[in-house]
């Protein structure tokens, strides 16, 4: 069998079987739901399927509720033409129900929310039976087949009984349709079970005559309000709608066989009473079942999305946290209470920076806080922490929580440790600007250092000077001992000079054996910050002529003492309010320099202009 002609017989099936459905409940609810006496009031099963099987298959079941529609009126009709009127009637009203309930594309078929079930009720009962029995009514009165007299009695029946059915029958199908996958679970099958015997019992005694006399009339059908009350809490949908089901028919029953609560129902009221009773009790017990299913997959979903941000923050490798509007923690992940030292989430949850932190860094974070929530702005620093144990340096992300309403609720924050990074840029920093040996600045920060000094002595009018020094006696030590004790005098000799100068002036290694000091800020007049140069000058040069004693290692790995006198040249040259550039400045150092070497080392030269 080919695969089209597989799917067309299916197809074929399905319909057959829908219209064996429909006959068969159009049939019982003309055989027993019935009764000849009755005005106003049956109970219509079949339209209820009708709406709900094209609201599941769609618009081409019509065509098997229509046939079978016709059948049925036809065997149990007086004419054919009265029944191609009541089956098109049938058809009409359940495709108006389907097409109201569906049009926007926001009906659903599950029924999980009131909203969903009022739409169902109000569209595909009310409204659209109405049009269907209008439709049928009017055209059975015109073609002479209702008596005007009967015309607004036929119409009310055909409302009433019709949408009944569809308050019932439609939830029925639909809701199992979407059966909870908790229905699996013993504990949930024990107790529908236990509440069907109840419903059963109930029904038996309220509606079918089993109840004591001695009891009030009025507290019989209350009863049925608890228990489908209870049924709606417990089991949700999908046991309310048995139950109020077994409760209509249990209540007809009675109705026509004159026992239990609405025995006289049919003489008194035309089973208005009836209708109006399990119109009640439904709306009631769907309206608390949707409720309270609300609220599950509301609880359900919140603990599956506390769930998730708490899997996706605790598998971050970033520090999390969520404070409220008075800056207590409400919530931190893993990686937070590791770094914190505490370890234990719940000993951080409700606390304040205060009580973690150090006082002044607790403050700077509360003021990062404050005005994150006064500004409503997103705040990305790079600050110190402290884990606890020593300070680590942070990047951060903070942002306010605001909530649908505008309302500020709180801050939440992600950190990274970014110590190591930082380490690594302060290395980069060092090599661009440092000498790797001693540790001084080198010539690129000296450029730098030496503009902004002269840009400061310019607008000062105060004298600056640079001190261009050379060791005299330093190849000797590196041929003999080589470069690793040049080094060491090196070393010691970036120490000594730094120890001559104030903290506010600079020492430089220029190249090899070569420094620099620079001095700002010196004096007005040129005679006295020439003798204040000189002073510093002259303590450089006797600081630097003192003996070296340089440890090292011999070849036999044994530490030895090396004593060095090593003397220095130094030239110095002034800079005030003046055209000359750093490179002019250094240049005349330097050859202040090289004429004190000339003169026979271990002096002082100044550059005269």
């Amino acid at each position: 069998m080919t695969m089209p002609l597989q799917r067309s017989l299916i197809a074929l099936l399905k319909q057959l079987g829908v219209a064996a459905l429909y006959a068969a409940l159009l049939l019982i609810g003309e055989s027993h739901f019935e009764s000849s006496s009755a005005v106003v009031g049956y109970f219509e099963p079949a339209s209820g399927l009708a709406l709900a099987m094209l609201l599941i298959g769609g618009n081409r079941y019509a065509w098997s509720i229509l046939l079978s529609a016709f059948l049925i009126h036809a065997i149990t009709d007086d004419s054919l033409w009265e029944a191609v009127i009541v089956a098109s009637g049938d058809t009409l009203q359940a495709l108006c129900g389907a097409w109201l309930l569906t049009r926007d594309g926001k009906f659903d078929l599950r029924l999980q929310l009131l909203r969903d079930y009022l739409r169902l009720i109000l569209l595909g009962g009310c409204a659209s039976i109405a049009i269907g029995a209008l439709a049928a009514n009017t055209a059975l009165l015109v073609s002479g087949l209702l008596a005007p007299a009967n015309y607004f009695h036929g119409l009310i029946q055909w409302w009433m009984s019709d949408t009944l059915g569809v308050i019932l029958i439609t939830p029925l199908i639909l809701v199992w349709l979407g059966m909870r996958d908790d229905w699996h679970k013993m504990e949930m099958m024990a107790e529908a079970a236990l509440m069907l015997c109840l419903a059963i019992l109930a029904g038996q005694a309220i509606f079918l005559g089993w109840w004591p006399d001695n009891v009030g009339i009025d507290a019989k059908g209350y009863w049925m309000f608890l228990l489908v009350t209870w049924v709606a809490i417990r089991i949700g949908a999908c046991g309310t709608t048995v139950v109020l089901v077994m409760t209509a028919i249990y209540a007809l029953l009675g109705a026509i066989h004159g026992v239990g609560y609405f025995a006289h129902d049919i003489a008194k009221t035309h089973l208005v009473n009836y209708w109006l009773y399990t119109v009640i009790l439904s709306v009631v017990g769907m309206a608390l079942a949707t409720h309270f299913t609300e609220r599950k997959q509301a609880e359900v979903a919140m603990r599956e999305s506390e769930a998730s941000i708490r899997a996706i923050l605790d598998n971050s490798p970033y520090l999390s946290w969520l404070k409220d509007i008075d800056g207590r923690y409400v919530r931190v992940n893993k990686v937070y209470a590791d770094y914190t030292g505490l370890g234990n989430i719940r000993q951080i949850i409700g606390k304040t920076d205060f009580d973690l932190w150090p006082k002044e860094l607790a403050e700077k974070y509360r003021n990062d806080d404050a005005e994150i929530i006064a500004t409503r702005q997103q705040k990305h620093v790079e600050e110190m922490s402290f884990d606890g144990s020593k300070k680590h340096w942070v990047e951060t992300f903070k942002t306010s929580i605001i909530d649908e309403n505008g309302n500020v609720l709180g801050t939440v924050g992600f950190s990274r440790d970014i110590t190591e990074r930082k380490q690594a840029e302060e290395q980069i920093h060092t090599l661009a600007f440092y000498d790797a040996l001693t540790q001084l600045p080198n010539r690129r920060l000296l450029n730098d250092r030496l503009e902004q000094t002269m840009a400061a002595s310019k607008r000062s009018a105060h004298y600056g000077a640079l001190m261009f020094l050379d060791l005299d006696n330093f190849k000797p030590l590196n041929d003999t001992h080589g470069h690793v004790v040049g080094d060491l005098l090196l070393i010691e000799v970036a120490h000594r000079l730094t120890g001559c100068v104030r903290e506010v002036d600079t020492v430089a290694r220029f190249g090899g054996d070569e420094f620099v000091v620079m001095l700002g800020e010196l004096d007005a007049d040129q005679a006295e910050s020439t003798a204040q140069a000189g002073i510093v000058a002259e303590k450089i040069r006797t600081t630097l002529a003192e003996p070296y004693l340089l440890a090292c290692k011999q070849d036999s790995n044994v530490e030895a003492i090396i004593e060095h006198h090593c003397a220095s040249s130094i030239g110095v040259a002034l800079f005030i309010n003046h055209e000359a550039s750093p490179e002019d400045v250094i240049k005349w150092a330097d050859m202040a320099m090289y004429q004190a070497k000339e003169a026979g080392r271990n002096r002082i030269h100044f550059h005269s202009a």
